[in-house]
């Protein structure tokens, strides 16, 4: 979905944006400013998604109807965008401090964490809900839930490792 890819970009920017600046400041043992960055980014990353997401979900028949004419197609895609892209400012909550968690001296957290909760999830979730329910919104619905598993254990993992103490 070519919605998806401009949240994707703006997200990851803030992320890899949070990964640096800390990284910087970590090693020059200023933690007040990797706190500083780390809130700044989520609070951008967050606003400028959904500048962006917030007219698609709007004009969403209006921007897939640049794509399609098929009234079935545009409704597919409509609900897709209300399922997943409607959400998708979460990944920001994960995106972020998993950024912290790497410029701090932490990266196997973040990974295990993503792979856990998003990868492992999805593929559980099709595996046992998905194929007991086969509809398009049970498989759409398993993106949000996976962002939050994936923001709940990066926020677990930056509670237990304290990076910034």
């Amino acid at each position: 979905n070519v919605f998806h890819g401009f949240r994707y970009y703006i997200i990851t920017a803030f992320g890899q944006t949070a990964t640096t600046f800390v990284s910087q400041n970590y090693a020059a043992n200023q933690k007040k400013r990797c706190y500083k960055v780390l809130w700044l980014c989520i609070i951008l990353s967050v606003i400028c998604s959904m500048i962006i997401i917030g007219p698609i979900i709007i004009f969403r028949y209006n921007f897939t109807g640049l794509f399609t004419t098929q009234s079935n197609v545009i409704q597919s895609a409509c609900t897709r965008i209300m399922y997943i892209l409607l959400f998708e400012p979460i990944c920001s909550l994960h995106e972020i401090p998993a950024g912290v968690l790497r410029g701090s001296e932490h990266s196997l957290y973040p990974a295990f964490g993503t792979i856990i909760g998003t990868c492992l999830f999805r593929i559980l979730w099709i595996i046992f809900i998905f194929n007991k329910y086969k509809l398009l919104t049970t498989l759409y619905i398993a993106f949000p839930l996976s962002w939050i598993l994936t923001t709940l254990l990066i926020i677990a993992g930056f509670i237990i490792i304290k990076p910034l103490k």
